[in-house]
């Protein structure tokens, strides 16, 4: 069963973040396709909703948005693509930027009068 390609139909409709007074960010940086699809899937089977997942696409060669638009009905995500794969020379860098892109959405989150949308 190819579960990275499959949304959670079955589930029921999340309650995403956006509705939350708070959630945990769930920082995922990214390369290997098989990885990411067994890891969103673990996500979108927990029965706690208050999270924001973020996956940062190490310029993966596989199509890792692909794998997260599959989830969208069941995981409230951001995904990011970079332009160059940093994690094969410096891991901790690709892993600081990754961790950047919740900074970044909490602090735009702070200063709005609503909720943070979440894609």
């Amino acid at each position: 069963m190819n579960l990275a390609a499959k949304p959670f139909d079955r589930l029921p409709p999340p309650q995403f973040a956006q509705e939350c007074d708070t959630a945990l960010a769930i920082v995922i940086p990214a390369y290997k396709a098989a990885f990411l699809g067994r890891t969103l899937a673990s996500i979108a089977a927990q029965t706690d909703r208050h999270v924001v997942v973020y996956v940062g696409d190490d310029a993966s060669p596989h199509d890792l948005a692909y794998i997260c638009a599959g989830f969208a009905g069941a995981v409230a995500s951001r995904y990011h693509r970079f332009d160059h794969n940093l994690g094969q020379r410096e891991l901790v860098a690709h892993w600081e930027r990754c961790v950047a892109l919740s900074a970044n959405a909490s602090a735009r989150a702070a200063t709005r009068s609503g909720p943070a949308s979440v894609r």
